[in-house]
């Protein structure tokens, strides 16, 4: 019975209890018994049947007394039969073969079956009257489990039982077991974040925690006692699961655990939540599991972002697919324009040209190689900010048939190579106006028709334009129509995607990034408008561009007649113009020497004086001390950048225009450039056309008919003549007119003679990390002592050596060594009077009138005496030879904080050991680094160097020389 559960019991208990109170009931007599209520009516039965046979008997009438009981058997189903037999035995009257059936009594005592009632005669027994009935019960076990006192014991024990059993099961699964765990416990629970139930071994909810109610949206109360298979589970399709199904199904058959199972379930607010399901039996008495604790984690938010991030995934390995066929399509379209303009430009480098047409053709090629790459660079650019929303467009009045005449003329050109028609045609009256972004709509236009010439080998490309009066808002229609190669019906729908064209065999057979297009559509629909398409294969396309229009109503329309006879009198008028300009002076900042080198010969080229600066520190001194009429400057530049340059010139008074020039063509930065101090904006590379009429209007300059005149010979020449690059003049150091640094300059050369032999063995060894360092020094060291000519090639050949480029570093060793050719020591036979004196800062000059005359005797520390400090001596003078070193690297550097801390630690480390002639030269030195004057830092540190060059250490009197 230990096996029994707790329920069994408690019902049996109550099945006996009920029991107990029938047997003492039935003791009672407060039980009707319907035996005895039977076996009354049969003896009731029988003395009537014994009193109307004595009164016929007494009259001797025994046919009567039959009549009577087979009336009797007739009439009473439980009588089977009836007999008169007088005390001797013998059977008088015998209904339904009595005798045969009739089991004698004992003792004439009745029984159920069988009832004797004696007849008397004048007082004297006659016989009996017998009546055989049937049985109550059968004999026997059987009998009495028939007794109607057992039957009712029985049904209340079994029923009772059973009713007990199934009743208890259902209250309990009522009661709500959380008033059995404390508070403190329960409030735990409800504070978890995941949800719980506790499961009876049928699936029947015993707890349940606030974060499972919250999903179901049921109270905690109303789910205690619910079967569990009636929440709303599905599966991963959203169909409802199987009992089989659950997760804690297993769990409760076999006893043991389950994790990290996935379950889904509708929520409240039907939306289906997935959930990460543990399940652990509730061990109960015999160790048998008595339920299992569920616990759910959703992980709805995890699954979703992992189906994003298959989905991302997906769309990254499609776009990183499109991305390398566009890299390799992009590739080939830069190469190919690159190799013209470098290939070209080393033909002119090398001067294989031999007739002036031939190099004017070289040029136009160069140039329009680098149009197409500056096209691909803008497609770019375009789509990137299209798709990042920054693409804006203005809306001002214009001509749009002239803007599509202009596009028109300009690719006849290409038209005209391959023979093709490019013919412009009016379908109806069109307004002379619109108010649209005519920069973008001949963007489109050039596009659509650049596109239709590319694919179209033979026969004509036609431009219509029409008006559509129409739709709600009027629409000006730009029909492009060729016969070309046409598109296939399946191809039509993604030839505006980015990166892709109708077919990859068109890139390789036309080229192009498959940008166009895409840009186009989204440019016609910031204008209003659309761009569609129909087409056929090998039988032409039709693009149609439609823009709106603005508003028209004050605006007259132009029938075809007229607009050709506009376009014809444009087209009459001579273009071949050239500006001039007054006298101006400009100032061009740039770190980049080839851009300066670019505005200045243009800009000269007009008349304009121009003055350059390399950074926005340079720019802002010469602003402060020149009133130029303009200043073009770059954004990005070392040392103090153009916003900062352009604040600062601001503050300082400036209010003549300040012009940015940057490669940054993204939307916005124009914005910047106003608000940093800048009056407007072009980007790189500069539109020479832009730039000359921006600067038109500013300086008032005039447009003059006919061509500008051409550069003679002579001009080039002396432009030669005077870049010692170029020429074959001896090259002097600008510091030579100061004799105080003739010394360093010898040693330089002579030390220069050494390291060029290096740089060869270097070379010849292949050894280009020690041919790096060299150049590095170099690069340092010739313009510390005046010979700027050398430090733009020593920066070259340090990092062709880094990239171990032995060609290209041969080739620069050579022109460092023609520039060697052309030193010239100071006090030789060119004394360098022809080398204009070097520009002084005011800090320098000041610097020159107060310093006193440095003589060339030995410099000796006045602790030399005490030969207790001599290996202090040596160990400054080595580590004043590394110090050295590092201001000039801080100098190159730029890193004037760097050089301020060296100069003040060699003013007081000088002093210490006794070097006195090191403490005002190092206080020059600190002050000129915080005044950012690289020039007059540059020869204090020459100086510095002097001075070492005539240390005597006190031990051996040997000169300690520091050369750079």
């Amino acid at each position: 019975m230990k096996k029994l559960t707790a329920k069994f019991h408690i019902a049996l208990g109550e099945a006996f209890i009920v029991v107990s109170l029938i047997l003492t009931a039935i003791f009672l007599n407060l039980v009707p018994d319907k035996d005895a209520v039977i076996r009354d009516g049969r003896v009731a039965l029988a003395e009537t049947i014994a009193a109307t046979t004595s009164m016929q008997f007494s009259s001797h009438n025994l046919e009567q007394v039959r009549a009577v009981l087979m009336l009797v058997v007739e009439r009473n189903e439980d009588i089977l039969s009836a007999g008169l037999r007088r005390t001797d035995g013998k059977l008088v009257i015998d209904i339904n073969d009595h005798g045969k059936d009739w089991m004698p009594t004992v003792d004439s005592m009745s029984t159920d079956a069988g009832l004797t009632v004696p007849i008397w005669s004048n007082k004297t027994e006659w016989g009996a009257v017998e009546l055989r009935s049937k049985p109550l019960y059968p004999a026997g076990f059987i009998g009495i489990l028939m007794d109607s006192r057992v039957k009712l014991v029985l049904f209340l024990a079994v029923f009772g039982f059973i009713a007990f059993y199934f009743y208890l099961s259902r209250m309990l699964r009522h009661l709500d077991p959380s008033k059995a765990v404390p508070s403190r416990v329960r409030n735990a629970l409800d504070t978890l974040a995941e949800g719980l139930l506790v499961l009876d071994n049928k699936g029947y909810i015993m707890l349940a925690n606030q974060a499972f109610s919250d999903v179901t949206g049921k109270p905690a109360d109303q789910l205690v006692g619910s079967l569990s298979l009636k929440l709303d589970w599905v599966d991963n399709k959203g169909q409802p699961v199987s009992v089989d199904s659950l997760p804690w199904k297993p769990a409760i058959e076999s006893g043991e655990a389950s994790r990290n199972d996935i379950i889904y379930l509708v929520d409240k607010e039907s939306k289906r939540r997935t959930f990460l399901v543990n399940c652990s039996p509730v061990i109960g008495a015999g160790n048998k599991s008595g339920g299992v604790l569920v616990s759910f984690d959703d992980i709805t938010k995890l699954e979703e972002k992992e189906i994003e991030l298959r989905k991302s995934k997906d769309e990254a390995e499609a776009a990183n697919q499109t991305k390398s066929e566009f890299l390799a399509n992009m590739s080939h379209e830069i190469r190919t324009p690159m190799n013209a303009i470098l290939g070209f430009t080393e033909v002119l480098k090398r001067g294989y040209i031999t007739s002036e047409k031939e190099r004017q053709k070289h040029l136009n090629t160069i140039h329009s190689s680098g149009s197409h790459l500056l096209e691909l660079i803008n497609d770019i650019l375009d789509l990137s900010k299209v798709e990042a929303g920054q693409m804006t467009v203005e809306k001002i009045d214009c001509k749009a048939y002239k803007v599509v005449n202009d596009v028109i003329q300009i690719l006849h050109v290409k038209a005209d190579e391959k023979a093709i028609t490019l013919d412009f045609e009016i379908e109806n009256d069109i307004p002379e106006s619109i108010s649209t972004d005519p920069s973008r709509l001949r963007q489109i236009v050039t596009n659509l028709i650049g596109n239709a010439i590319k694919f179209t080998e033979s026969g004509s490309v036609t431009v219509r334009m029409a008006f559509d009066s129409y739709n709600a808002d009027p629409q000006l229609l730009i029909k492009v129509t060729d016969t070309g190669i046409g598109i296939a019906a399946e191809s039509v729908a993604s030839v505006f995607n980015a990166f892709e064209q109708a077919d990859a065999s068109i890139t390789r057979k036309f080229g192009g990034t498959g940008l166009g297009l895409s840009i186009s559509k989204r440019l016609a629909k910031l204008l209003g408008g659309d761009i569609t398409v129909t087409s056929q294969l090998d039988q032409g396309s039709t693009f149609t561009v439609a823009v709106a229009t603005g508003n028209i109503s004050h605006v007259n329309f132009l029938s075809a007649e007229n607009v050709y006879s506009a376009l014809d009198a444009v087209t009459s008028m001579s273009v071949d113009s050239h500006w001039e300009f007054p006298a101006s002076r400009i100032l061009v900042v740039d770190d980049g020497a080839e851009n300066r080198e670019l505005v200045k010969l243009v800009l000269e080229g007009v008349g304009i004086i121009i003055d350059e600066a390399e950074n926005g520190q340079i720019a802002v001194d010469m602003a402060s001390r020149i009133d130029f009429d303009v200043i073009l400057m770059d954004v990005q530049m070392p040392v103090m950048d153009g916003f900062t340059a352009a604040t600062t010139i601001r503050n300082n008074g400036f209010s003549n225009p300040v012009i940015a020039l940057s490669g940054n063509a993204m939307a916005g930065f124009a914005e910047e450039c106003i608000a940093a101090g800048y009056s407007d904006y072009l980007p790189k590379p500069v539109d020479i056309d832009a730039l000359l009429s921006k600067l038109a209007v500013l300086l008032n300059g005039k447009s003059i008919a006919g061509p500008m005149p051409h550069v003679t010979e002579s001009d080039v020449q002396s432009r030669q003549s005077a870049d010692p690059d170029l020429s074959h003049e001896a090259i002097h150091s600008r510091l030579e007119q100061d004799s105080r640094f003739h010394a360093v300059i010898k040693k330089f050369i002579k030390r220069l003679h050494e390291q060029i032999n290096a740089m060869h063995s270097s070379l010849d060894e292949s050894d280009f990390s020690e041919l790096a360092d060299l150049a590095h020094w170099l690069k340092g060291a010739a313009g510390t002592v005046g010979f700027d000519g050398f430090t733009e090639p020593a920066e070259i050949l340090e990092q062709q050596a880094k990239s171990e480029d032995a060609s290209s570093s041969k080739q620069t060793l050579s022109h460092l060594n023609a520039l060697l050719s052309r030193l010239v020591e100071p006090g030789s036979a060119s004394d360098g009077s022809a080398i204009a004196a070097a520009i002084e800062s005011p800090v320098t000059a000041v610097l020159h009138a107060q310093t006193l005359s440095i003589d060339s005797g030995p410099v000796v520390s006045r602790l030399a005496s005490d030969t207790r400090f001599h290996s202090v001596i040596q160990k400054f003078v080595v580590r004043l030879s590394e110090q050295l070193e590092k201001m000039q690297q801080a100098l190159h550097g730029n890193d004037f904080s760097g050089l301020a801390d060296l100069a003040h630690w060699l003013k007081g480390a000088g002093g210490t050991v006794g070097f006195d002639e090191f403490t005002e030269p190092s206080a020059q030195l600190e002050q000129l680094a915080k005044s950012l004057d690289a020039e007059g830092s540059q020869q204090q540190i020459l100086i510095l160097n002097q001075i070492t060059s005539r240390i005597v250490l006190p031990d051996d009197d040997k000169l300690v020389q520091k050369q750079e």
